[in-house]
């Protein structure tokens, strides 16, 4: 999993960032930090779809399991080309090395304070507390990471895995699950809802008019370098004879919107940053076109496919 999001999260920012430089006239750094943005998938809302359609359950865990980590990645990549835009030297092999490090470290943190927190919540029986204890958790192991300087969104990601599947030894409550995720979900909702109130606050029409070649250019491209991971999955899937039906591959494809971190990761942009308001604008752009165009279309390309399971009718 954290393989699969590394391969693609790289490579969707070195296509991205090297088409910006050729055919947008894009400087190499910050034509990087433009793929670095845009590479991360936002699977809420197709997940939404996904449960309205009763689509299977394992192409929903394929789909969700990409972006666990491939967030985290782009967050490390983003910080490390501000830091080289601001002035640090940026050496290929150092910077590797500092980029396993970052990631490895947040994962080490994250592994620790989740088992930490596993034993802590097998030893509790009040839903409450316990939604308490993974607030508590999530943040708590943003904050350490970040002051060991390694990344804190890979920290929560692998704390969120080891809570979420083995966080309980005994049988947790159905009331006490359903608490934790409705939790959260509202936790998620609350943040989306902020940042795209954000957007409207940043954003201008006439930016988005001024780049909207440039803003086709790169959705034109993102699109394509999801093609060549995801058919390229699928060919491997073949080779070590695993089944990855050719539908789930093109709902793969098409379900890899982009959503609220582009968005937080433009907004956090140094205001001082050389070109900042034309890469606000093109990310802004590029997630608006992925909404509506992919998002709107979804439910449409799940018929025409055929994924959508018929609504079982239990018997009396």
């Amino acid at each position: 999993m954290l393989s699969l999001s590394l391969l693609g999260t790289l490579l969707t920012a070195l296509i991205v960032g090297a088409a910006a430089h050729w055919l947008l006239g894009f400087d190499w750094l910050n034509g990087l930090l433009l793929g670095a943005i845009i590479a991360p998938t936002d699977p809420v809302s197709v997940l939404a779809t996904f449960r309205a359609a009763r689509v299977d359950e394992e192409l929903a865990t394929i789909v969700e399991s990409e972006s666990l980590f491939n967030d985290g990645i782009a967050v490390v990549l983003y910080l490390l080309l501000l830091n080289a835009l601001g002035g640090t030297p940026l050496e290929p092999l150092r910077g590797i090395g500092e980029f396993a490090l970052v990631v490895g470290g947040g994962a080490l943190v994250g592994l620790g304070l989740g088992f930490l927190s596993m034993r802590l919540l097998n030893r509790l029986g009040d839903h409450l507390v316990e939604v308490m204890v993974t607030l508590v958790a999530a943040y708590g192991a943003f904050l350490l990471a970040e002051e060991f300087h390694v990344s804190g969104v890979i920290a929560v990601a692998v704390i969120g895995l080891v809570i979420g599947n083995h966080g309980w030894s005994r049988a947790p409550s159905l009331e006490t699950r359903k608490n934790v995720a409705l939790f959260w979900e509202v936790v998620a909702f609350l943040v989306n809802s902020i940042l795209f109130l954000l957007v409207g606050f940043e954003l201008r029409l006439s930016l988005l008019i001024d780049d909207l070649l440039s803003i086709v250019t790169v959705f034109s491209l993102l699109l394509a370098s999801r093609a060549l991971i995801v058919y390229g999955m699928g060919a491997l899937a073949r080779w070590r004879k695993r089944d990855l039906p050719l539908s789930w591959q093109h709902m793969i494809l098409w379900g890899g919107l982009r959503g609220s971190v582009p968005v937080a990761l433009a907004l956090g942009l140094p205001a001082g940053l050389s070109g900042r308001g034309e890469l606000v604008a093109i990310v802004f752009g590029v997630v608006l076109f992925s909404l509506l165009g992919q998002g709107l279309t979804m439910p449409a390309l799940l018929r025409r496919l055929r994924l959508i399971q018929p609504e079982t009718v239990q018997s009396p």
